[in-house]
Formats: structure tokens, sequence, C-alpha cells
């Protein structure tokens, strides 16, 4: 109609390289549902990509970012400019160039870390920068949950082998996990093996419990999918996938899920749970903060990035307001 203003479409942030599947998906949703993502990646900065802050500056790889509607915090990007196989056999010769990195890389992380901090006060973002800390703080998760008696699986931390070794005689059988990072999971070693890794570092004795791996996705407080994960390790779940298996769980476990993201303050979540087919009982093992969901969407038939992309329009909509 004449003199009525047009809607504009939503540009809603998506921090994460392009080429990311996850965010990829994410993209793919928002376009059919006519908004319009603006990829966020930190990848090339700062030798290919430019950022400005300052009192009315809020822009990176020439995004005005406090324009977006709403943002996705899913990479924030590390990038180890280092071949990994061969620096070992190279490292006398290029441990200036080390060092050289790591003055410049301090400046960069404090830019992108401010960037993002300042982001979260302008605009809705989902699992902002202060949340992205829980990657590496399981331990902290596990307590936060325990206080609001959610179930979790029983776990005994440090670098103690002779707690680690009581704990798993106690609670056998039990397997090690990485406090952080990408280590596999598997059987928890007993005896000098043991002694030697915990010189590295510490490490995670949990409770084994025999059963199903099952990986849940909480969106703005709703369940949107549960679903068994199958695959060929008798272990570590994230080996050799090759489907999926969407159940309905007991009403009681549905809110303990829901509950934990809540507690850890996360709009979007891939929470696992671990069922003991023995005790009929359920744990949760770990609430992901940037959790794959590619894969499971296409392997179960759950639209779980369409989920997340409706949750971002909304968050755009409540900022724009009625008359967008």
């Amino acid at each position: 109609m004449p003199g009525r203003s047009r809607r504009r479409r939503p540009a809603v942030g998506i921090v994460a390289p392009a080429a990311d599947a996850e965010a990829r998906a994410v993209a793919d949703s928002l376009v059919q549902r006519g908004a319009e993502p603006r990829f966020i990646d930190f990848g090339g900065f700062p030798d290919r990509k430019t950022g400005c802050l300052g009192p009315s500056l809020l822009r990176y790889g020439g995004i005005d970012l406090a324009a977006l509607g709403a943002c996705y915090l899913r990479i924030s990007g590390y990038n180890w400019p280092f071949d990994s196989p061969g620096c070992c056999a190279s490292w006398p010769d290029r441990y200036s160039e080390y060092r050289d990195f790591l003055a410049r890389e301090v400046a960069a992380l404090s830019f992108k870390e401010c960037l993002l901090r300042l982001l979260t006060r302008r605009l809705p973002v989902v699992n902002p920068q202060p949340l992205q800390e829980l990657h590496r703080l399981k331990l902290y998760q596990y307590h936060l949950l325990g206080r609001r008696l959610i179930p979790v699986a029983e776990t005994v931390a440090g670098n103690d082998a002779r707690e680690l070794l009581r704990f798993a005689r106690r609670a056998a059988p039990c397997v090690r996990k990485p406090i952080a990072g990408i280590l596999k999971t598997r059987l928890l070693d007993s005896g000098e093996e043991l002694r030697l890794e915990l010189t590295s570092r510490p490490i995670c004795g949990q409770r084994y419990l025999p059963g199903r791996t099952i990986r849940c996705y909480v969106v703005d407080d709703r369940l949107v999918a549960s679903g068994v994960i199958l695959h060929e390790s008798a272990v570590d779940s994230s080996v050799a996938q090759r489907g999926v298996e969407l159940i309905e769980l007991p009403s009681a476990v549905q809110s303990q899920v829901r509950a934990a993201a809540r507690a850890l303050g996360l709009l979007f979540s891939g929470i696992d749970v671990q069922h003991d087919a023995r005790r009929n009982r359920y744990a949760i093992l770990e609430c992901n903060v940037s959790p794959m969901f590619a894969n499971f969407a296409k392997m179960s038939g759950v639209d779980v990035p369409g989920a997340l992309a409706d949750l971002l329009i909304r968050l755009a909509g409540r900022r724009r307001g009625p008359g967008g």
C-alpha cells in the first residue's frame, strides 16, 4: 500500500566460517524463512579482514554488527599457524616465528574477545562469549548441575593417581576422559601407564554406564529431538557413528535435560545423556555449548537447524520491535 513501509528482512549474524556444516545449515534455514544470514568469520583476522571498535563503532569484515537483529556464536575461531607434523623437526628454525606469532595473537585474541562481549551487550546472542568457556569447563558443569540435583555421571578428576585408582576400584568399570580438548574416551588404565600420563595432564575418571548414549537438542527451553547414537565403539559414542534412532525420553528425564540447559544459561545445547541399562537410570554426560547437529538432522530427519533459525528470527524480531 502507498505510504506503508516494507518490513525489512531480519539480518542474523553467524559467528563461524561459511564452510562450517552447522553454520551453513542454519544459514540455509534462515534464508528459507526470509531472513538474511551474515557470516562473521574470524579465520582471516587480522591479515585478511578488518575490524574496528569505538564509542559508535562495532564493525567487522565490512558488517555493521550493531545493525544485526540477533547472532549465533558457533565458532569464534583459532587457527594454529604451524604445520603440526613438521613442526617438531623444524622447531629450532621456527622458534622466533612462533614467538612473533604469540605476540601478535595476544592482541588479536583480545580484540576478538572484546568485540564478542560488546556484541552481546548490543543485541541478543545465542550462547554468547562468556558461556563459550563451558567448552573447557566440564567439571564446573557437573558442579552446577549437581547443585540443582540434576543427575550427572559420577566423576573424579585430577592428577592424583592414588585417588583416581581408588575411585576406579570403587566405581568399576571406569573410563578416562579429557578434562578439556578432543582426546577420545577409553577405559581407565591402571598402574604405571596412568601414573606417567598424569605427570603431563590431569584427567577425568568417570563411572562407566553401559547402555545407550542419547543426544538431545534443547532450543529455547524446548526439547526438539532426542535420539540414540548408533556407533561402533564400545565406549566412545563419537567414534564410527552410523545412525540415529529417535526415542521419546521419560517425562522426568525430559525435564532434567531442559533444566540442565537452563542451569547453564544455554538457549541452545546438544546434551549427551547416558542410559544405564542395568539400573534403568539416566545421567547427563555433558552439555555442549556449540554442538554438531548437521549429521544428526540428516540421519534423523529432525530439523534442528530450522529450530535454531526460528529462535534467532524471534530474537531479531523482539529487538526490532513491531515497526521493523
